[in-house]
């Protein structure tokens, strides 16, 4: 029911992208709950996914601000967008609900295995794009 409180103490997970776009002077709009390919006009393919990475890191990851980063984190967050870019992979913005807000961080005793230097720490999830031609 909308609008009515949930008592589990679960985060939240991304629903999905909502992608809108114009065709024939309509707009359209598709929700997508999986790894997506879009083909574009000029045969290239975008491909949208997600991945989970330290929160501390978003305004570095989305926006390119290292602002308040000491060296070894400014070192850490380029290795993470290097190992990405391997893979042909991009990050473009943080995971958000169907309202187009941002899920808040998650706390995880894993966050080794997300990118994180410490035992436990709050991760997001990312959208990255792979542009494929």
């Amino acid at each position: 029911m909308r609008g009515s409180c949930s008592s589990s103490s679960q985060p939240k997970r991304p629903v999905g992208l909502l992608l809108l776009w114009q065709s024939s002077g309509q707009v359209r709009q598709v929700r997508v709950n999986r790894p997506l390919t879009m083909r574009m006009e000029s045969k290239m393919k975008i491909e949208v996914d997600t991945v989970t990475l330290p929160a501390y890191y978003a305004s570095a990851f989305v926006n390119g601000d290292y602002s308040g980063l000491d060296d070894r984190e400014e070192s850490l967050v380029n290795k993470l967008v290097a190992d990405l870019a391997k893979d042909g992979f991009e990050i473009v913005d943080v995971a958000r609900d169907e309202d187009g807000e941002g899920f808040e961080p998650r706390f995880t005793w894993s966050y080794r295995l997300y990118g994180g230097d410490a035992n436990g720490g709050e991760v997001l999830d990312y959208v990255v794009h792979r542009i494929k031609e």
